[in-house]
């Protein structure tokens, strides 16, 4: 039997974001949501080609799901961090930053956990919670170092994620900055100048 589609009939949107009314019901469990929601498993990355059906798997796990949270890139400053002086000097005279962005991202996940688990709202919630597990954390030296990391940041836990980034970023840039005993534009320039001479000074 023929499938007419007639006039000002919806057969849905062009994506699963914008499909809300046939999402759930069109829904086809092939077990990937399963295996996205299995941390343990290592097939829990969901990584596709545009128009494959990642948006509509995520969807489907956030709906069915009791603990998820998202992260949309969005949201992650990627230009902030890529206009940032500092750290395009470093990358210019080819220091390895890659611990940074191991390290900012692995920040980022670790406080959106934290959040999602121990419900911080407000500096009050964080400051409460760490206060109560400092004293029991106070012997062992690993657990200690990490409390004292969280003491540090806690006054960023319930900002939104690219605000807790740029803080995160322009501390870095900071201590890179002390450490070189400039700011990075004026690091730059005299750089550049020398650059300059010693090009002339080749011809």
């Amino acid at each position: 039997m023929a499938i007419v589609v007639k006039r000002g009939m919806s057969i849905g949107a062009m994506s699963a974001e914008e499909d809300l009314k046939f999402l759930s019901k069109c829904f086809v469990d092939t077990g990937q949501a399963e295996q996205i929601s299995d941390i343990s498993n290592s097939k829990c990355i969901a990584l596709c080609r545009t128009g494959s059906g990642k948006s509509a798997l995520l969807m489907h796990v956030e709906e069915t799901e009791e603990n998820f949270a998202q992260i949309d890139p969005e949201d992650l400053s990627l230009r902030y961090i890529s206009n940032s002086d500092i750290l395009r000097f470093f990358e210019e005279i080819d220091v390895n930053l890659d611990v940074f962005y191991q390290l900012l991202w692995r920040h980022v996940l670790v406080v959106e956990l934290l959040k999602l688990k121990k419900e911080f709202y407000d500096a009050d919630s964080a400051r409460r919670w760490l206060t109560t597990i400092m004293d029991s954390f106070n012997k062992n030296p690993k657990r200690k170092a990490a409390v004292e990391y969280l003491t540090h940041f806690n006054g960023q836990f319930w900002l939104d994620t690219e605000k807790r980034i740029r803080e995160v970023v322009d501390r870095i840039e900071g201590s890179l900055e002390s450490s070189v005993g400039m700011k990075a534009t004026a690091l730059r320039a005299k750089v550049e100048a020398s650059a300059k001479a010693t090009s002339k000074a080749e011809r």
